[in-house]
């Protein structure tokens, strides 16, 4: 069980709109900045929710208590609105198609409450192995051992195509990728690991990445297909390097560089 606090810091907070929070699949709890004592004016906080890849989410409000009509908690799922709530009235089991939700928490310049106490489960945990890409998204590992591949797989895949896909790996860990299979059209049809704006690789033909490694905990995939022939595509294996190297394993150092990355907007205790 983890707790997730907000920071109150509100020049941090324009810093770091878009903080990450890693939510393992089985229950933590989402709280205003100072509870159970009164959050500070002018805050304007969003983090996004990101459980594991085939899951949805439920937040349901233990405790609920901000000024009605002019603070304001806000969930949504991409640009879908799944809620707005002020007021006593908090969420109870507000649930997500996928796998992400961000919550805004807005306040005015006038009177605070004691906020809020939500509750973060998943109303059901459909597991995956391996994932198909076949859109845009993110994907959540959890660290063992994962694979993905190209659409159709072992069939092939169709022309035309341009996804991008979002591998996000424990905090504090690093990634390794490696093809199991790998048969697209040579200097046609690519898949492009990078890192942020560095590229990683750019591979092609019969020759797929071999233990190509992050220094951090997020890697993009984009796999890209022109307008004529198609193969088998790839299956790419993701684990964790066990050399060492950069970033920690262990669950402490993982905390702790939680706690770094996201100390602007994030707070997290066991």
């Amino acid at each position: 069980m983890m707790r997730l606090f907000l920071f109150s810091a509100v020049l941090a907070l324009v810093r770091a709109q878009n903080g990450i929070v890693l939510f393992d699949g089985v229950e933590a709890f989402l709280e205003s900045p100072n509870y159970p004592n009164s959050y500070d004016n002018n805050l304007d906080i969003v983090a996004t929710i990101v459980g594991p890849v085939g899951s949805r989410l439920s937040l349901s409000a233990e405790t609920f208590s901000i000024e009605r009509g002019y603070d304001t908690l806000t969930l949504l799922e991409g640009s879908t609105v799944l809620g707005v709530f002020s007021g006593s009235d908090g969420p109870q089991d507000v649930r997500s198609e996928g796998n992400q939700v961000s919550v805004r928490f807005q306040t005015d310049s006038s009177a605070t409450s004691s906020g809020f106490r939500i509750r973060i489960t998943q109303p059901h945990v459909p597991q995956k192995v391996s994932h198909n890409v076949t859109q845009h998204e993110t994907i959540f590992f959890d660290g063992v051992e994962a694979f993905f591949q190209s659409p159709n797989f072992p069939y092939n895949y169709n022309d035309s195509l341009d996804i991008t896909t979002t591998i996000v790996g424990p905090v504090g860990s690093r990634l390794s990728f490696s093809a199991e299979a790998f048969s697209t059209e040579r200097s046609y049809d690519t898949l492009t690991l990078l890192e942020g704006s560095q590229v990683l690789g750019v591979f092609s033909g019969a020759d797929g990445p071999q233990d190509v490694r992050s220094e951090g905990n997020q890697v993009t995939a984009r796999f890209q297909s022109d307008f004529s022939a198609t193969f088998p595509g790839f299956r790419i294996r993701i684990t964790q390097p066990t050399d060492g190297g950069s970033g920690g394993t262990t669950t402490q150092e993982s905390h702790d560089a939680k706690a770094m990355r996201l100390r602007s907007l994030i707070r997290v205790a066991a």
